[in-house]
């Protein structure tokens, strides 16, 4: 009998798969048991991840490609959604639950999944019950402003939009310089992660450990 193991050596040698992306095993054995053939499984998941891959856009300042990024998004080994991934790219279901409830973002990388999955940057609710609504705030986010682009801010941009912050009917010009949350003065001289530390540093309460000129805020305190 054909085995898990079989799919992933199909993943690795034939699709390129990387040692710590992996379809998670109970779907992958469903499949198997119902006679499907470790090429079939492997040719399915590849695919799965392609289609995708052709419908998002990788974060800006990701290394790699969309395909690379979605891959390892879906079937990064144990990751959070794991074998729901495994089982929509199967086929062996087609809604995700709702609500569907992610973690709180300690990284951008964590930031930008919660928002590829619906889910707020605090992943205790959805960004949006209107898949139009939210459509537009991604077409908005990757439409980054001048001004945004020539700062190297293109992430900033794109999450403050598809979380909300920044509202899609405002433009390029009044983003960076009349609203607060935040605005492009606010954060020139702050990384995507940077910004993300002292929002959380908001949610708490204490002082922010990033001042806007990138140094670190002698207030804060671990």
């Amino acid at each position: 009998m054909a085995t898990y193991d079989e799919v992933l050596a199909e993943l690795r040698t034939i699709y390129g798969w990387p040692l710590d992306v992996t379809p998670a095993p109970d779907p992958v054995q469903v499949e198997l048991d119902n006679g499907a053939t470790p090429s079939d499984i492997a040719m399915t998941l590849d695919n799965y991840v392609v289609s995708s891959a052709a419908q998002f856009e990788a974060p800006y300042g990701y290394p790699g490609t969309a395909y690379e990024y979605q891959r390892y998004r879906l079937f990064c080994t144990g990751k959070e959604y794991w074998d729901l991934n495994t089982k929509l790219a199967l086929g062996q279901t087609v809604e995700l639950p709702v609500p569907m409830l992610g973690y709180n973002s300690k990284s951008v990388t964590e930031w930008h999944d919660n928002q590829a999955h619906n889910v707020n940057r605090k992943g205790d609710g959805k960004l949006l019950d209107d898949p139009a609504a939210l459509d537009a705030r991604r077409a908005h986010a990757a439409n980054v402003p001048l001004e945004w682009a020539q700062a190297g801010k293109n992430d900033i941009w794109e999450l403050a939009v598809v979380e909300g912050y920044i509202p899609t009917g405002v433009d390029g010009f009044e983003a960076a310089y009349a609203q607060t949350s935040p605005s492009l003065d606010s954060v020139l001289f702050l990384s995507a992660q940077q910004w993300l530390t002292n929002l959380t540093c908001d949610d708490k309460g204490k002082p922010r450990k990033w001042m806007d000129s990138g140094e670190l805020n002698p207030a804060w305190k671990p």
